[in-house]
């Protein structure tokens, strides 16, 4: 069966499970395996055995399913809810679907990146250019830059970069040439000017480093 094992599996069965609890949500999905068409296809069943959702995809990243699975689809990969309807398209990252850190993934829709959540709820609406995924609370976004290949991965360059927060607020704009990850209450910073600094979470500059 393939059932793609990530660090994503971990924290999404931990969520769902906090949520079952909680909630008081509908029993859990599990994947199986279905080769009576020739080709191995993989679908969703209860641990009862009543399959659920039909034997119809050819992966998933989901080993445990309380309200929405990653799977792919042919060749594209989809985020579908219970009732086997696709909700979203998520951003690709590492050959698959988005890693969730803390408690979000990104999506896309019309070419452009937001983030929905464990639920499958649209929490930031894709309205960005590029965005990282959360750190510390915040996620860097870029705008009007672009991608250069380097080795197997691409990287953003060019443009400039800001904050948001959970909620999609623009808490730092985007005036920054360079940013790297929130580490604990500060994060590194380059200004237009070429100035080295030091951010806090709401776009203060706590300290200038030394060009």
């Amino acid at each position: 069966m393939r059932t793609l094992l990530r660090p994503i599996l971990f924290l999404f069965a931990v969520a769902g499970t906090i949520e079952a609890f909680s909630q008081k949500l509908p029993e859990y999905l599990l994947p199986y395996s279905d080769s009576s068409s020739g080709t191995e296809l993989l679908g969703f069943r209860s641990p009862a055995g009543k399959n659920t959702i039909p034997a119809r995809y050819t992966a998933t990243t989901t080993d445990t399913m309380f309200r929405i699975a990653f799977v792919l689809n042919t060749d594209e990969w989809v985020v579908i809810n219970r009732m086997d309807t696709v909700i979203l398209t998520p951003f690709i990252y590492d050959n698959g679907p988005d890693y969730v850190q803390e408690g979000y993934f990104r999506f896309v829709e019309n070419d452009k990146m937001g983030f929905a959540d464990l639920r499958g709820d649209k929490i930031i609406k894709a309205e960005f250019e590029w965005v990282e995924p959360f750190r510390g609370g915040l996620a860097a976004f870029n705008t009007d830059g672009h991608f250069e290949e380097s080795g197997e991965h691409r990287i953003r360059k060019g443009g400039t970069w800001g904050f948001i927060d959970r909620r999609g607020r623009k808490v730092i704009p985007a005036k920054y040439t360079q940013v790297y990850e929130f580490r604990g209450k500060y994060c590194e910073a380059w200004t237009e000017d070429g100035e080295h600094v030091l951010l806090d979470k709401k776009g203060k500059v706590a300290q200038t480093l030394k060009k």
